[in-house]
């Protein structure tokens, strides 16, 4: 195993047939675009790669797979990883390209480490679709109808129940664009993340890892399997970033079963119903996390097919309505 670190990316050998055929099915039925010329079946298995790929993006709709980039199966990880080579199971690059290691090893390690449910994919693939709308924001200076909602909602949740209905909802979104005075702390005619600081304080350590607060959230992060979940987070390497805490939400929204289950008809009933049940569980014992996971169900949702959306999410997404009975 140790040889087959030291020398990934070295060797090539022939990838079997019917690994190239599952690869040539999944571009054809999921409509994206998996490299694996850089992967051998020396370092690792690239037909166990392909088969987490199949398993993780499947199940997500077509146009929200759309705007995920290239994916690369690689033997090994250098240049400016070359020092957490052994480490690094995935990362997505600027471009949205999004590099799976084709290593058993590594990929024991990362799951290990920091994604215990095995879906390091859905994380890293979340980036390259924040990739895909910040393009569009550089390219037209507007965002796209769904990232926009999904922004505005993940900011202003950290406001709190600001309606006092005792939900953490759209409500308290609609109350805050009514009464802009009342939130816009800084007076600059916007409420946005500056005026969630000036309310709340920094929920992010946003790369200061010298400060008391960046090196507490390091050592919680190197203890992440023993310490005790933050409020309002999947983990506490979720603290560290927005972004990251955006993909390390959509990947436990997934890994929950919040991904399809809380929106997708096709769905089995005791699937869906066990969803709502955990969903609405998660709403009383942490209310910012649930309100996180349901803004990142719903932007999701928002790429499929309306006629593949259940009753229990159109009622909950449309109105904003009590959606016990679906999880009966």
């Amino acid at each position: 195993m140790l040889l087959t670190l030291l020398f990934a990316g070295c060797f090539s050998f022939t990838t079997p047939q019917h690994v190239l055929r599952h690869h040539e099915r999944i571009e054809r039925d999921l409509k994206i675009s998996v490299d694996i010329s850089q992967a051998s079946s020396f370092t690792g298995n690239v037909g166990k790669v392909l088969a987490d790929i199949e398993s993780q993006l499947a199940p997500l709709p077509e146009a929200y797979r759309a705007k995920i980039g290239k994916i690369v199966v690689k033997d090994g990880f250098f240049g400016g990883f070359t020092l957490l080579a052994p480490f690094v199971g995935a990362y997505t690059d600027n471009d949205g390209t999004v590099y799976i290691r084709n290593a058993n090893t590594t990929k024991l390690l990362q799951t290990l480490l920091m994604f215990p449910g095995n879906d390091t994919l859905i994380h890293e693939v979340t980036h390259s679709v924040q990739h895909a709308e910040l393009r569009r924001w550089d390219e037209s200076k507007t965002l796209s109808p769904q990232f926009s909602r999904y922004i505005v909602g993940w900011e202003y949740a950290y406001f709190g129940d600001v309606n006092g209905d005792g939900e953490l909802d759209d409500l308290d979104v609609n109350y805050i664009a009514a009464h802009t005075d009342q939130f816009d702390l800084n007076g600059d005619g916007v409420v946005d993340h500056k005026d969630v600081e000036l309310h709340a304080g920094n929920p992010y350590v946003s790369g200061n890892w010298l400060s008391a607060r960046g090196l507490e959230v390091l050592l919680l992060m190197g203890m992440q399997g023993i310490t005790a979940r933050p409020a309002g987070y999947v983990c506490n390497y979720a603290r560290t970033y927005a972004w990251e805490d955006a993909a390390e939400t959509c990947r436990y929204a997934w890994s929950e079963g919040y991904v399809p289950g809380l929106y997708s008809k096709e769905t089995g009933r005791a699937a869906a119903a066990g969803a709502w049940k955990k969903y609405l569980h998660l709403k009383k014992r942490d209310p910012l996390l649930a309100r996180k996971v349901f803004l990142t169900v719903e932007y999701i949702a928002a790429h499929e097919q309306a006629e593949r959306l259940s009753a229990a999410w159109l009622e909950a997404a449309g109105t904003g309505a009590s959606v016990a009975a679906a999880a009966q």
